[in-house]
């Protein structure tokens, strides 16, 4: 499958390293000077629109189906945002698979 990938190359070094300290640097030694400061605000911006449309997904009533036909349910996207609301910036939440963590 390697060969497939790599048309037979084989590589001969290896090099260990931080990739987030090597995209800092990197971008330390790019000209610009802000030259991308537009396109962050329209990524921003659009982050901002699709957290509202997530938000507004969170204030929608869930419910069951089948053998919770009708019943109330958790709305998970509601649950999930409560988490982040009021949790503290250092904290650290552990989950294990399922339709919640999914959605996380």
């Amino acid at each position: 499958m390697l060969d497939q990938i790599t048309g037979g190359w084989t590589p001969t070094m290896k090099s260990v390293g931080d990739p987030c300290d090597f995209i800092l640097r990197l971008a330390e030694m790019c000209p610009g000077g802000g030259r991308f400061d537009s396109w962050a605000a329209q990524l921003k911006e659009a982050e901002a629109e699709k957290e509202k449309g997530n938000r507004a997904q969170g204030e929608e009533l869930a419910l069951g189906r089948a053998d919770h036909e009708g019943n109330k349910l958790i709305n998970p996207i509601s649950l999930l945002h409560t988490f982040e609301d009021e949790m503290t910036d250092s904290s650290i939440l552990v989950a294990d698979g399922g339709d919640f963590v999914a959605t996380a």
